[in-house]
């Protein structure tokens, strides 16, 4: 069995998609939000597997659990920055949706979202809908701590120490900017064969970060200055798994 730990706008629903095609027996995890019937919580796959279920591939939105054998679990991370730029657009969408405004330029969206978070565009009588959405801060560092990944729950729990060394037991990291290296990388670490990737979930036409002030980008960076620290450590997983599995 693999379990992937699908972080936000990182790839993961390529990923997840690749998963579906290729294994009969796929378990779809969802920790917060409504779910679909073919979604399911950590609780549920915990007792699915007591009762003797057997799957090919576990995946979906979920922070790390101790009961998780970490040699079964891979992961992909982003480099921070560029993450943030894609889920804010991925949370406007959402907006949207439900109608709620939110500043026209995207300088200043990204500003607010950086600094304030996800709350701070939300009336106070929408405020339920926090749970609904990720956290703006430290995503990817909140599922190595065993954090959860939600807007309604303080970064003050994240431990980078933790987070490094979580991820540091995986069988292998892959890096979103080496993709089909990191394909090539999990289809050996864990012999899995056959495998097709088509590109889900892109985000098009989004500003790019070198395009962005100094302000912006500080504020981003401050905001996930763990998941700095983390993508540094994935790197070097990374670049290691390569020498061992590729």
């Amino acid at each position: 069995m693999i379990i992937f730990l699908h972080i936000y706008r990182t790839g993961g629903t390529t990923i997840e998609q690749a998963f579906k095609r290729r294994f009969a027996r796929c378990y779809k995890i969802k920790e917060f939000g409504n779910r679909r019937r073919d979604e399911h919580t950590l609780d549920e796959l915990v007792k699915e597997i007591k009762n003797g279920a057997l799957f090919d591939a576990v995946y979906g939105h979920f922070p790390l659990r101790e009961s998780f054998r970490p040699h079964e679990v891979f992961t992909i991370l982003r480099e921070p920055v560029d993450r943030f730029i894609s889920q804010y657009y991925f949370f406007t969408k959402k907006l949207e949706k439900i109608q709620i405004a939110f500043p026209e330029s995207v300088e200043e969206g990204l500003m607010k979202y950086a600094l304030e978070g996800p709350a701070s565009f939300l009336l106070d009588a929408r405020r339920d809908l926090l749970v609904q959405f990720p956290a703006h801060d430290n995503v990817m560092a909140r599922a190595f701590a065993g954090v959860a990944m939600t807007a309604n729950v303080s970064k003050g729990a994240v431990s980078s120490a933790v987070a490094i060394r979580n991820l540091s037991s995986l069988r292998c990291v892959g890096i979103t900017e080496e993709f089909q290296k990191s394909m090539r990388l999990m289809s050996s670490a864990f012999g899995i064969t056959s495998l097709s990737f088509k590109n889900a979930n892109v985000t098009s036409n989004r500003v790019r970060k070198n395009t962005l002030r100094s302000s912006t980008l500080r504020a981003i960076e401050r905001c996930n200055g763990i998941d700095m620290e983390l993508y540094a450590a994935g790197k070097d997983l990374f670049r290691a798994a390569l020498q061992t599995y590729i």
